[in-house]
């Protein structure tokens, strides 16, 4: 089911925050769109060219602006709104048509596979970010909480199939929130810099 980045507000584009993400981006200019690897390369807004994804892939990008947005027309996936200079979202396998609106020069690369949780301590694992982007799909033994930091002024976690938990709205700057056991998929879309964490 088709959904949209709730805080693609002023308030993001004029937030400037600190990026954390495991990946690192390489400029390119646009290749062939149906390889293993894909890139893409611009400056301000645009809409990229229809490109396939084979298998669960991860988007990274950089940008020199203060704002970077991805949304996907259609399938969902590939979001991204955030302030930070790089970071990564995830991308299903399908048919993506994603429109760029970004203030500096970017570039784009998609590489197959897909990020890990890293341990955090305490026995919690999970994932660390800047601004909105889809988290990759994770599992749960069992029944527990996600607990949630964030720097800024909104966190909210999505949850695509509205089953096993996550969801959230907050301004407040930690919480928690229950997450079934079984596999999930959930996106953050916040203003500020944020953990999510979980027992696996």
């Amino acid at each position: 089911m088709p959904r949209t980045p709730l805080v693609l507000t002023a308030a993001v584009l004029a937030t400037t925050v600190a990026a954390a993400s495991a990946f690192d981006a390489a400029g390119a200019s646009t290749r062939a769109q149906r390889p293993a690897r894909v890139s893409f390369s611009g400056s301000g807004s645009t809409q990229l060219p229809p490109f396939q994804v084979a298998t669960p892939s991860t988007m990274v990008w950089r940008n020199t602006g203060y704002v970077f947005q991805a949304v996907s027309k259609g399938l969902v996936g590939g979001m991204v709104n955030s302030a930070a200079p790089r970071g990564a979202t995830y991308l299903k396998p399908g048919s993506y048509r994603l429109s760029i609106d970004a203030v500096g020069s970017w570039t784009i690369r998609i590489v197959a596979g897909v990020e890990r949780p890293k341990s955090l301590g305490n026995g919690l694992v999970g994932f660390k970010g800047s601004g909105g982007r889809d988290l990759p799909p994770f599992s749960t033994r069992h029944a527990g909480q996600l607990y949630w930091t964030n720097t800024g002024s909104i966190f909210q976690i999505l949850n695509d199939s509205f089953l096993g938990g996550g969801a959230l709205n907050s301004r407040a700057r930690k919480g928690s929130t229950y997450l079934d056991l079984g596999r999930h998929e959930l996106s953050v879309n916040a203003i500020g810099t944020w953990v999510v964490a979980w027992r696996p």
